[in-house]
Parts: C-alpha cells; structure tokens; sequence
C-alpha cells in the first residue's frame, strides 16, 4: 500500500528566504510521485477551510482540470487545511492522501487564504505555483487559458 501524502505544516511567521528553501528541503512534498515527465511542473495550491461538504465535489473539480494540463504540464497540488473546525482534514486525507503529486497540509490555527497561499508557495518544488479557490466558485479548467502565456521572466499572474 502507498503511504499517504500527509504533511503536517504549522504555521509560521515571515520565515526567511533560506529558512524555507531548507524546509522545502527537509521535507519532500509528496511521498507518492507519478513518474517523471518532460513537461514544466506546475503546482496548484488549494486553501481550504471548513470545507469537508465541498471536498468531494473539489476532487472531481481537480482531477479534470489534471487531465486538461497533462498534456503541456507535470501537475503538483497542495491542499491546504487552514485550521478548519470540521472534518475537512479527514476528508482531505481520505479523498487525496493517495493521490500521486499530491500534499496536504495542516496549520494548527487559521491564516486566512493569503496565508494558506504562501506557505503553499513555500512547499512547492516547480517553478510554476497556481493557486484556486476550494469552494469551485471559479471554473478550474480555466488555468488552461493563462499558462501557456506565462513568459519566462513573469513571477505573478492574477487571472
């Protein structure tokens, strides 16, 4: 059996540049990894917040949008739970604790979506970090639309 991909990420405050390139070393971000490809990996970070009655609806949301972008790129995720007061961690970890390039996180207390984003952007591996709404507010198929205009020299994009 594949280990789950749980990664228990509590909350920091502002840590230096060098303090989180070594927790990205430290820690890998998915114990279960698809196999290799040539594509330019992308990460897409996914707060989330009392949201368990969601999260069923998110991984059928999720797993087209993957099967959209595989075809140009590597998809990573990290599922954020930011300090839900619901079961919105056991069920992220029953719905996606298996998944292949896939993470979860857990921060004890709750930093609101900006904060749950940057930590996210602090584990990824890839060059490329997206990051999208839980609650399927905005279509996740969308993300297919501005990657491919993303140039080399560009660090942020709101779309």
């Amino acid at each position: 059996m594949t280990a789950r991909n749980t990664v228990d990420f509590f909350s920091r405050t502002a840590p230096e540049k060098a303090e989180a390139q070594a927790l990205r070393s430290a820690t890998p971000v998915s114990t279960a990894v698809a196999a290799a490809t040539d594509y330019p990996g992308v990460t897409i970070v996914v707060p989330c917040f009392n949201e368990e009655p969601m999260l069923p609806y998110l991984q059928g949301k999720l797993r087209s949008m993957r099967e959209a972008l595989s075809d140009k790129y590597d998809v990573h995720l990290i599922l954020a739970d930011d300090g839900s007061t619901d079961n919105t961690w056991q069920v992220m970890q029953d719905l996606f604790g298996y998944e292949a390039n896939c993470s979860l996180v857990r921060q004890e207390q709750n930093l609101g979506v900006a904060g749950t984003i940057l930590n996210g952007i602090r584990r990824s591996k890839t060059e490329i970090v997206c990051s999208i709404e839980s609650d399927c507010t905005y279509e996740h198929r969308g993300l297919t639309k501005p990657l491919p205009m993303l140039p080399q020299e560009v660090e942020f994009v709101k779309w």
